[in-house]
């Protein structure tokens, strides 16, 4: 990819972790929780060192964007390289994170479109993503 991210680890095998460096370090995870048996829904959190805990609804507004969004992208095309009949969820549990996916998933199709497969739901089937459109659930799988 031509942004660059975060380095980061996989701790197990749908667990990874980074850390935002804006304004102040914050442990990140990205974890990959299994719905179906092909189907993970990603989660992207704040990790709390001092209470061993994570919370998704925090806002951290650290200055760096950029580079999380980065980070995560390169960490879903980690997870489907390792998992080629798998399909990541993207759905944002608030609207800052919708909001989120929705750049997420509109910086990075073009350059992307090669390597993995964006699809939403419209009435009752998926279909091919189409960029300038804002949706709530991401369906994405490795080419």
């Amino acid at each position: 990819m031509n942004k660059e991210g975060y380095e980061y680890f996989n701790d197990y095998e749908t667990y990874y972790t980074f850390v935002s460096r804006g304004k102040k370090d914050i442990p990140k995870v990205v974890i990959f929780q299994q719905i179906e048996k092909d189907t993970f829904n990603l989660v992207l959190a704040d990790y709390a060192i001092e209470t061993d805990t994570v919370s998704d609804t925090i806002v951290s507004n650290n200055g760096d964007l950029a580079q999380i969004m980065a980070t995560v992208m390169n960490i879903i095309i980690d997870f489907l390289n390792s998992k080629s009949s798998a399909c990541v969820l993207l759905e944002g549990n608030t609207k800052i994170k919708q909001k989120l996916y929705n750049r997420l998933v509109t910086n990075y199709y073009q350059e992307l479109k090669d390597v993995i497969e964006i699809k939403i739901l419209q009435e009752t089937s998926l279909v091919e993503f189409v960029l300038g459109t804002s949706n709530e659930v991401f369906y994405i799988y490795k080419r």
